[in-house]
């Protein structure tokens, strides 16, 4: 008996030690998981962004959101360098907080100015220098700064736009609208390109 049991122990002990090929494929697939990991964290999902690294915060002050979210984008002349992290309502009008790369040099002068991405709706940030050039743009965006409400624009509301677009409308009698019809289409006749 004995014997027998120590030929069974050495069985098992035997069975769970692995061959140096297994060991070696082991290793290469953590290694590969690792670098999958990491370029999933850092290329894809930018989990620095996420944690704040490479990132200061600035503030604008707007009279309205004019459609702008949080996760939004903000552009610097046509480049896209952050997001909006937040939109607040403030006694004065709308606060946004935006994350913004490090990286990229601002001029404290710049105006924010909202924009529609597309005909949906999707808005977007524009910051853009008041004065300067991109090789001398004079003192520097900083974390906490905040850009005061005369030097934003928002887009106008397109629900009081086809408001007062109606009521210009409906001013004008059914039978002179066919003449105003007819005299636009020739006021603006072979001007697509420009108007575009």
């Amino acid at each position: 008996r004995p014997t027998t049991g120590g030929v069974t122990n050495m069985a098992r002990s035997s069975s769970l030690r692995l061959s140096r090929g297994v060991w070696t494929q082991l290793a290469i697939l953590a290694s590969v998981t690792v670098i999958s990991i990491a370029v999933m964290a850092f290329g894809f999902i930018k989990v620095p962004a996420l944690l704040g690294i490479g990132r200061y915060t600035v503030k604008v002050d707007l009279p309205a959101s004019g459609g702008l979210y949080p996760t939004s984008v903000v552009n610097y002349r046509g480049s896209e360098i952050g997001s909006v992290k937040s939109v607040d309502v403030t006694q004065k009008g709308v606060q946004a907080v935006l994350s913004l790369k490090s990286d990229i040099a601002i001029p404290r002068d710049v105006t924010a100015a909202v924009h529609s991405r597309s005909a949906v709706g999707e808005q977007f940030l524009e910051l853009t220098p008041r004065s300067g050039t991109a090789q001398d743009i004079g003192p520097k965006l900083r974390d906490g700064d905040v850009i005061a409400v005369g030097r934003t624009q928002i887009p106008v509301d397109i629900g009081s736009l086809l408001d007062t677009t109606n009521k210009a409308l409906a001013a004008i009698p059914q039978d002179n609208l066919h003449t105003v019809v007819e005299e636009a289409s020739k006021a603006v006749a072979g001007l697509g390109p420009e108007l575009s």
